[in-house]
């Protein structure tokens, strides 16, 4: 009768070798453009679940270039499918089930590559390693969250975690002038903008899954001071404030809604105009929908007033007072708010008159 740690030993070899096989398998039917069995989806969810994070207990010496290989290959090839699907490729599989059969195979392809990554105490401590695989992991849960699969994405945010945990105690805790090189500075500025996307997305999975409490806290870890510093995770922030203030207006929680709509403003006045992308101008209309919508639903002079300068900087700073959208807020705001002033009324109504196009749906309206 074989030891019962050779047996041991012998099953987690098998499951090792299981997952390797239906990769390698994978990436074949991927490779060969071959028809993907329908039952794929189900096989991968079965094997992201059962078999990742890896066992500490698994004997992965020597294999950090096969799972490397492995994951990457599926990962790149999850892109160019949906290169395909951006495409409108002829694949005639339901839409919806093809995204989740492309976040099931980044997923995969991701932990695949932190297996590969935790291979050695070597590999886990290269610096350069440790920021490409973290990029990989808020890719793979930014993908999953898209597409509603917030079960996979709280196990990419688990891995996250680890690696969000080992950048921040690489934060120096007083920064001395000259005291570091170009590369280093480079290194930690990487990680903290990194580390942000990082709380963004729990943040994100957390108004995704009702728990505004963990939304809030998370909101917390957010250092806006150094966001400012990167206008593009600036504007990243100022959207995912105002997607959750969206869907907290759309529950009629106004007062939690402006709250994030607030967030988002500032996230944005963080930065210069001039260094936000060109989606800035219609994120900061579409924030300023909602707070008027809040206005619209518990009005009073200080909610008013605050939407009607949230629209003349739009008026100003975007150059946005010759569009339909803005004027027409402006004209919600005065009808719905007492005192009726009828001379602003008046003049609002021209200027929607003048900007107006007449169309046989804008005259059905």
């Amino acid at each position: 009768m074989a030891p019962l740690k050779s047996v041991k030993r012998d099953t987690i070899d098998r499951r090792l070798q299981q997952v390797l096989d239906f990769a390698n398998q994978t990436c074949t039917l991927l490779n060969d453009r071959a028809p993907l069995p329908k039952t794929l989806d189900g096989e991968l969810d079965a094997i992201i679940k059962r078999s990742f994070p890896f066992s500490a207990s698994l004997p992965l010496t020597g294999k950090a270039s096969t799972l490397d290989v492995l994951g990457s290959h599926l990962w790149n090839a999850a892109t160019n499918l949906l290169r395909d699907e951006e495409n409108g490729g002829d694949d005639v599989r339901d839409h919806k089930a093809r995204m989740r059969l492309l976040v099931l195979l980044r997923v995969f392809g991701f932990h695949l590559i932190d297996a590969a990554h935790h291979t050695s105490s070597r590999r886990s401590k290269d610096q350069d390693q440790r920021i490409r695989i973290f990029k990989i992991a808020l890719k793979a849960c930014r993908f999953s969250l898209d597409h509603g699969e917030v079960e996979l994405a709280m196990k990419v945010l688990e891995r996250c975690s680890e690696y969000a945990s080992a950048a921040e105690e690489d934060f120096p805790i007083v920064r001395i002038a000259d005291a570091t090189d170009g590369d280093e500075t480079d290194h930690h500025t990487t990680l903290k903008h990194l580390v942000a996307e990082y709380y963004l997305l729990r943040l994100t999975y957390a108004w995704k899954t009702d728990r505004y409490d963990l939304a809030d806290h998370f909101f917390s870890k957010l250092n806006l001071d150094e966001m400012a510093s990167s206008p593009a995770l600036a504007e990243k922030a100022a959207d995912v404030f105002h997607e959750a203030a969206r869907i907290l207006a759309g529950k009629q929680s106004w007062e939690a809604a402006n709250r994030w709509c607030e967030r988002a403003v500032s996230a944005l006045d963080s930065c210069e105009l001039e260094d936000l992308s060109h989606d800035a101008p219609e994120l900061r209309l579409a924030i300023t929908a909602t707070v008027v919508q809040g206005c619209l639903a518990n009005s009073n002079a200080g909610s008013r007033q605050r939407a009607i300068n949230l629209i003349e900087h739009l008026e100003s700073a975007y150059s946005m007072s010759n569009r339909m959208a803005v004027t027409l807020m402006r004209f919600q705001i005065l009808m719905a708010v007492p005192p009726l002033q009828l001379a602003d009324v008046d003049a609002v109504m021209a200027k929607m008159i003048r900007q107006g196009v007449l169309t046989d749906k804008s005259f059905k309206t």
